[in-house]
């Protein structure tokens, strides 16, 4: 038997953004109050749809799964309100005969897989939608580190080179310059012990200025190109299965995210990889995000392994021997002062 769980296990989180709006569908099964409280400690709140764009995101996503979701709209005694405590919203896809408060106790919305709305008892337990607010939040790569282990798993491990286009695809999309992955400088490994040879560094990179740069960043170039840097510093970042959380963290805060909430840093270990992360952060006008390497020489945060490496020219360089992460620009790498603040990438692990 096909059952949900195993649907939305095959697809992952599935993450889908509308304009500067992102919905993240979360496969646990909770009350509305429980599904709000998670989505508030992710940085956002149940979702919110205020036009028929949005609407048609969320059914697309349902369709045909034959089961409902909470979405973030509550009856606030007179008046029906969202999570965000907005009063305007999109009233058109009520259920014949709905909201009908059934044994007056039916005080929360949910949205079925046909699209239509319905009131159920808070209490009942379902998936859920939350609106993506941690997207616009940026973490040193510690930080990213704790919110990804938090909410995912790790930092994105980026292994192959296809991973590390849909990650800089991502950065390109949102805007974004660059995002923490799980790679730290130990000389370079992966926070998830992957191994890999793909290190697309960036020209002249690692150069581990000021001998201070032990992580590596994904620049939002057109190849996702790796530079280390200082692990202190504040960017977004790639969490397992490309997620790239906007926070401003250091690359260990960006760690103990990805490992908090997904599943690690994002490891990247193919070209293919290296490329997808690249284009999410030019898509979001992102320069840079940490990833799951640091410096050992260069270590993935989930101990996986892997020869892919897609630095930027000259980078890993090290400078002031301060950068010990590594983010993603682009298509390339850097590695960075850890506590620089960034979007992250986090990855999810699912048995």
């Amino acid at each position: 038997m096909v059952t949900l769980d195993l649907i939305l296990r095959a697809v992952k989180s599935h993450l889908s953004f509308i304009e500067t709006k992102s919905f993240l569908l979360l496969v646990e099964t909770m009350s509305w109050d429980a599904a709000q409280e998670l989505c508030s400690q992710r940085g956002g709140d149940l979702a919110s749809i205020s036009d028929e764009l949005q609407h048609s995101m969320i059914y697309n996503m349902t369709n045909d799964m034959n089961v409902s979701f909470w979405i973030g709209l509550r009856d606030d005694v007179n008046s029906w309100r969202w999570s965000l405590n907005t009063s305007s919203h999109f009233v058109l896809r009520w259920e014949q005969s709905e909201p009908d408060n059934a044994n007056s106790s039916e005080h929360c919305a949910s949205i079925s897989d046909i699209g239509s709305w319905r009131d159920r008892d808070c209490s009942v337990q379902m998936p859920f939608f939350c609106d993506d607010g941690m997207m616009m939040m940026l973490m040193g790569w510690s930080e990213a580190l704790a919110h990804c282990r938090t909410l995912y798993t790790d930092l994105s491990a980026v292994l192959l080179s296809t991973t590390n286009q849909i990650l800089a695809d991502e950065l390109k999309d949102r805007h974004l310059q660059e995002a923490w992955i799980g790679l730290y400088r130990d000389s370079w490994k992966w926070v998830d012990s992957t191994t890999s040879s793909f290190r697309p560094w960036a020209p002249n990179e690692p150069d581990n200025k000021n001998n201070a740069e032990g992580c590596v960043a994904m620049s939002g170039d057109d190849i996702g190109s790796w530079r280390d840097r200082d692990c202190s510093v504040q960017m977004p970042f790639f969490c397992d299965d490309g997620v790239l959380v906007n926070l401003e963290k250091s690359w260990s805060e960006a760690l103990a995210h990805c490992r908090t909430l997904y599943t690690d840093l994002s490891a990247v270990l193919l070209s293919t990889t290296n490329q997808i992360l690249a284009d999410k952060l030019k898509d979001r006008h992102l320069q840079e995000a940490w990833i799951g390497l640091y410096r050992d020489s260069w270590k993935w945060v989930d101990s996986t392994t892997s020869s892919f490496g897609p630095w930027a020219p000259n980078e890993p360089d090290n400078k002031n021997n301060a950068e010990g992460c590594v983010a993603m620009s682009g298509e390339h790498w850097y590695d960075r002062t850890c506590n620089l603040e960034m979007s992250v990438l986090c990855q999810r692990t699912y048995s």
